[in-house]
């Protein structure tokens, strides 16, 4: 993961987050993108998704899901 994500990883908080969004607006930027995406993947159905995988991808263990 890049060093500027802050979800789930070791020693980075919510905080740590909030304080380097304010540095940055600090220095001139003005646009913020959080993207939750969680429960995302809980919408695909997962048999749909190993078919259009196939048995190679699944079997390699490049779709682990």
């Amino acid at each position: 993961m890049p060093s500027e994500q802050h979800a789930y990883r070791s020693g980075k908080s919510a905080l740590d987050a909030i304080v380097k969004v304010q540095g940055l607006m600090d220095e001139g930027y003005t646009d913020v993108v959080d993207a939750d995406l969680s429960g995302y993947f809980d919408s695909i159905p997962h048999a749909e998704l190993m078919k259009s995988v196939g048995p190679a991808g699944s079997a390699m263990g490049h779709c682990c899901i």
